[in-house]
């Protein structure tokens, strides 16, 4: 009996005195519950049943399968949304940093303006802080333009390179020389 277990069932132990009587019986029930050759067959060609309809692949076949999944996976991991010109970008990024030189500016002012109200100078104050006020004004009117221009650059989804503005530069000055003055301002207020 041990050796027709060993011959069909290999993972039957070797040495029968090691193994307890319980674990033989279960052995001897899982080889009595096991599939017979015929079932085997019979589950075999069950299955070639259900995919007898289909039709077996080419290497060519399965080749042009396999190069459209990658084509249609590379288009999903493209990014979506919006895909702006370099000249847009351009205009975004000149828009971000007057808006930040803007900020810098209108904080510097309200800084002057109470370490300023604290001191004497109230009246020259106000004599100053009238010509800033006006070239931020003029600094934040450009600035929406901008962004209008941006706006309407993305909602018209235009193939035309877009002009940069012409007034950058002359902005980047007028803003450069604001700051310089709120600086000496600023040097004028700790002196006094």
């Amino acid at each position: 009996m041990e050796n027709q277990l060993k011959a069909v069932y290999h993972t039957y132990p070797i040495i029968m005195e090691e193994e307890k009587p319980e674990n033989v019986k279960k052995y001897i029930q899982e080889l009595e519950n096991r599939p017979t050759a015929e079932q085997l067959q019979q589950a075999i060609q069950q299955e070639t049943d259900k995919y007898k309809d289909y039709k077996k692949l080419d290497t060519t076949e399965q080749e042009a399968i396999n190069n459209y999944s990658t084509e249609i996976k590379a288009e999903l991991d493209k990014p979506r949304g919006i895909v702006l010109s370099s000249e847009e970008q351009k205009k975004l990024s000149t828009y971000e940093s007057l808006k930040s030189e803007l900020e810098q500016v209108k904080k510097d002012l309200d800084k002057s303006n109470s370490s300023k109200s604290e001191k004497e100078g109230v009246k020259e104050l106000g004599n100053n802080n009238s010509e800033l006020i006006t070239r931020i004004k003029n600094l934040e009117q450009l600035i929406t333009s901008l962004k209008q221009e941006i706006t309407e650059s993305k909602s018209s989804k235009r193939q035309i390179p877009l002009e940069t503005p012409s007034d950058y530069n002359c902005l980047r000055e007028e803003n450069e020389q604001l700051y310089e003055i709120l600086k000496t301002y600023k040097l004028s207020l700790s002196e006094k």
